[in-house]
Parts: structure tokens; C-alpha cells; sequence
């Protein structure tokens, strides 16, 4: 309906984040540095949090995408939050 009504290349609207179209902000970018460094320096666990619909998932996908086609590195995105503390920590 969007597409042929907007002239839109792609669905606006689905329940996966897109990263492709994902505004990468100043705050953004710092977050997403601090991030890869981590990763890279393989400092351990790395907690991203924020009230829901700030855009987490979208951001994950977002380092998701670009950590998976540098190729140094092999991603596995887990995007399901934990329910309880405990699954946290198991």
C-alpha cells in the first residue's frame, strides 16, 4: 500500500528493524564506537539498555550488519530479551 502510493523501494513499516534505513545520530555514534571497541578488545559482556521504542533492536541490527560484512569478525545476534535477571545470568 505505501510503496505504490509513496513511490517507496521498500516496506516503511515491519516487525524487524531494517538496519539499510537506520539514522546512525551523534549519540549513536558514539554508543556504536564504544561498542565495536569492545567487541574488538573482547572486553566481555557488553549491555546495551534503554526504555522500549528508542530503538535498541534497530541499533543491534544495525552493528549487526556492519560487524557481519567486514568479515574479522563472526556475529551471532540473539535479539530476544530476558525475562528475569536469572536468564540473564544463565
Amino acid at each position: 500500500m505505501y510503496t505504490d502510493f509513496y513511490g517507496f523501494s521498500d516496506e516503511p513499516f515491519s516487525l524487524n528493524p531494517d538496519p539499510r534505513s537506520f539514522f546512525l545520530a551523534r549519540h549513536h555514534r558514539q554508543v556504536f564506537t564504544a561498542m565495536v571497541r569492545g567487541i574488538s578488545h573482547r572486553r566481555g559482556v557488553i549491555l546495551l539498555t534503554g526504555e522500549r521504542g528508542v530503538g535498541k533492536t534497530a541499533f543491534l541490527a544495525w552493528v549487526y550488519l556492519y560487524l557481519s560484512t567486514r568479515g574479522r569478525k563472526k556475529v551471532i545476534p540473539l535479539f530476544r530479551s530476558p525475562d528475569t535477571l536469572e536468564e540473564i545470568l544463565l
